[in-house]
């Protein structure tokens, strides 16, 4: 999988980590979940032909990848840096991330 797909994935989560983990959002984060889901597609578009070379069980493939690098970072950066990885994990709810985050890419394909 191309790294930048990686990494804008890892933004993605980790800022839906954030907003599910405090209740709420700032602009910032929602700028870089949109932000995130466009470079996602963007990336991943296939100029000539049109579609996409992911399909959607290798995008869920990577949002599970990414999802431990995203908790750790999302650790730091949560409650001002104030709780470690796993009380982070333990406010969360790891799967309906991950499922809100599918959706959210499969969405802004139009899917």
């Amino acid at each position: 999988m191309d790294l930048n797909i990686e990494s804008f994935q890892e933004s993605l989560i980790l800022h839906m980590i954030k907003r599910h983990a405090e209740q709420r959002s700032t602009r910032s984060w929602d700028v870089s979940i949109s932000g995130s889901l466009h470079q996602i597609n963007r990336t991943d578009k296939r100029r000539k032909t049109g579609g996409y070379y992911l399909d959607r069980d290798e995008i869920k493939d990577a949002i599970d990848s990414g999802c431990p690098m995203a908790l750790k970072r999302a650790a730091l950066e949560a409650f001002e840096g104030t709780l470690d990885e796993a009380e982070l994990a333990d406010k969360v709810d790891e799967v309906k991330i991950k499922q809100e985050a599918l959706s959210l890419v499969m969405e802004a394909r139009g899917c």
